[in-house]
C-alpha cells in the first residue's frame, strides 16, 4: 500500500515525503527554497552574529531534508547514526594513505563527530543520541573485518581465529545484555515494595511531596541530641560520614517521574526516568547503568578490552616483522614498511586505532573496578566528591554500605548486590 497524508489525494511516490510543515515534497527539491540557509548565509557574509535560533531552524531543515528513496515516499535520515557509520570507514582509509594522514584523520574525524554531538544536544536541545553508540558498534565490526583481511592476506593459526570470532561474538552477545533495561521504576513496582516492607526490611512512609517535613524533623531530633550531649558532634557526623537513610529522605520524591524511589535509586536526565540502582549514564551504549544491567555492562567493557588487544596483537604480528620472547611470545619488531602496500596499510592503521579505543575503555573499567570493590556507584561518588567526602577522587571515606573487597565483588558476581540494594536497616545494609 502507498503511504497516504491526512488530506492528500494521491499516495506519495518513492521520492516524495511531507515535511516539517506539512507540505508535499521531493528529495530532488532539497536545496531548493531553504530560507534558513539564505538567512544564515547572509548574516555570515555580512560578518554579522548568526542567531541560536537560526542556527537550530537551519540543522533542523537539514535534518528534515536528508531522505533516502523508499517503497512508500521518502525515509528520513538519522544524521547521529548516519553521521559516524560514513565518518569512522572514511577516517580508516583516508589514514591508510600515509603517516601525515594518519595523524590528519586522528585529529579531524574525532573532532568533527565530538563537535556534531555538542550541536546536536545543545543547539537542538536532543536529550539522547545515538551517535557514540553507533560509533563504537561500526568501529568493531569494521575492525573485525580488518581483522578477516588479515586472514585472508596471511596465514593465521585455525585456533587464533576462532578464538578471535569467539571473542567477537561473546562481545556482541555482551552488548545486547547491557542495552536491556536497567531496572526503571514504575509506580506499580513502588506500591508492590510499598506493601511488602518485610522483604527488603524498609518501612515506607507516605510523603505526598513534602520532603522538607521529614527532613525539618529529624535536624530537629539532630539539635535536640547535641544540646543534650553539649557540643556539635552530630554537625561533625554528617560532614564527614554519608548516611544513606538522610541521603534517601532528601531525595525520595522524583519531581519529573511523580513517584517515590527507592534507597539507591536515581532519576537520569538523559532517559527520563529513575533507574534502580543508578550507576551511570553510559553514552557508549546509549542506555543508563543500573541494577539489572550492571554486570552485564561490566562484562562487555572486559570483553572489549580482551578482544581489541589480542585481535590487535595477532594483526601486528602477522603483517610486522616479529620477535619471539621467552620461545611462546610474539612481539612485532618491524613496521617501517606498513604504508607500501594498500592491505597492510589498512589492517596496520585498524590495528592502532583498536589500542588507541582499547586504552580508553580501559581507564574506564579500572573506575569500575574501583567502585565495585567499595559497593559504590558513580552517582554516590558523585555525592560524596560534592560534600568532600572522598579521597584520591575514588575511593569515598566511611561509606556504609561497604562490606569489605572480597564481599564486595561475591555480591556483585552471585547478583547478591541487586537484591541488597534496597535491603537498608537504618542506614546499613543487611
Amino acid at each position: 500500500m502507498a503511504r497516504h497524508h491526512p488530506g492528500a489525494e494521491d499516495p506519495l511516490c518513492c521520492c516524495e515525503y511531507f515535511d516539517t510543515d506539512g507540505q508535499r515534497n521531493h528529495i530532488v527539491m532539497c536545496c531548493c527554497n531553504c530560507d534558513a540557509l539564505d538567512t544564515v548565509c547572509d548574516r555570515w557574509l555580512t560578518c554579522k552574529d548568526v542567531s541560536p535560533e537560526s542556527s537550530q531552524k537551519l540543522i533542523a531543515t537539514i535534518e528534515d531534508r536528508c531522505r533516502l528513496p523508499w517503497l512508500y515516499g521518502a525515509i528520513q535520515i538519522k544524521l547521529d547514526v548516519v553521521l559516524p557509520m560514513l565518518a569512522v570507514p572514511s577516517g580508516l582509509l583516508l589514514a591508510s594513505v600515509s603517516l601525515f594522514w594518519t595523524v590528519v584523520a586522528a585529529v579531524i574525524f574525532p573532532t568533527l563527530l565530538l563537535l556534531f554531538y555538542r550541536v546536536w544536544t545543545r543547539q537542538l536541545r536532543h536529550r539522547r543520541s545515538q551517535l557514540f553508540y553507533i560509533w563504537g558498534v561500526t568501529s568493531l565490526v569494521i575492525t573485525y573485518y580488518i581483522f578477516l583481511l588479515v586472514v585472508s592476506y596471511r596465514e593465521i593459526l585455525a585456533w587464533e581465529m576462532l578464538l578471535e570470532s569467539s571473542l567477537f561474538m561473546l562481545t556482541l552477545c555482551a552488548l545486547y545484555h547491557a542495552r536491556k533495561s536497567p531496572g526503571v521504576m514504575t509506580q506499580s513496582l513502588v506500591k508492590k515494595q510499598q506493601r511488602q516492607p518485610w522483604k527488603n526490611q524498609w518501612h515506607f512512609q507516605p510523603l505526598d511531596g513534602n520532603i522538607s517535613r521529614l527532613i525539618g524533623e529529624e535536624e530537629e531530633r539532630d539539635g535536640e541530641t547535641a544540646q543534650e550531649l553539649g557540643d556539635n558532634s552530630h554537625k561533625l557526623r554528617l560532614q564527614t560520614l554519608p548516611d544513606p537513610d538522610r541521603d534517601w529522605r532528601e531525595s525520595a520524591w522524583c519531581k519529573e517521574c511523580r513517584l517515590q524511589k527507592l534507597p539507591r535509586s536515581g532519576h537520569c536526565p538523559v532517559c527520563n526516568v529513575c533507574v534502580m540502582g543508578r550507576d551511570h549514564h553510559c553514552l557508549w551504549i546509549d542506555n543508563c547503568i543500573g541494577a539489572s544491567n550492571h554486570r552485564s555492562f561490566f562484562l562487555c567493557l572486559l570483553l572489549v578490552i580482551v578482544t581489541g588487544c589480542y585481535g590487535s596483537h595477532l594483526t601486528l604480528t602477522t603483517i610486522c616483522t616479529p620477535e619471539i620472547y621467552l620461545d611462546w611470545f610474539l612481539w612485532p619488531s618491524d613496521c617501517r614498511f606498513m604504508y607500501d602496500d594498500s592491505v597492510t596499510a589498512i589492517c596496520f592503521v585498524g590495528a592502532c586505532y583498536t589500542i588507541v579505543c582499547t586504552t580508553a575503555m580501559t581507564f574506564l573499567l579500572v573506575q569500575q573496578i574501583l567502585l565495585i570493590s567499595q559497593n559504590v556507584t558513580s552517582y554516590e561518588l558523585h555525592l560524596a566528591r560534592q560534600r568532600s567526602q572522598t579521597t584520591y577522587l575514588f575511593f569515598v571515606l566511611g561509606h556504609e554500605r561497604n562490606r569489605g573487597f572480597c564481599q564486595n565483588w561475591f555480591d556483585f558476581v552471585s547478583g547478591r548486590r541487586k537484591r541488597r540494594t534496597f535491603s537498608v536497616v537504618h542506614g546499613m545494609t543487611v
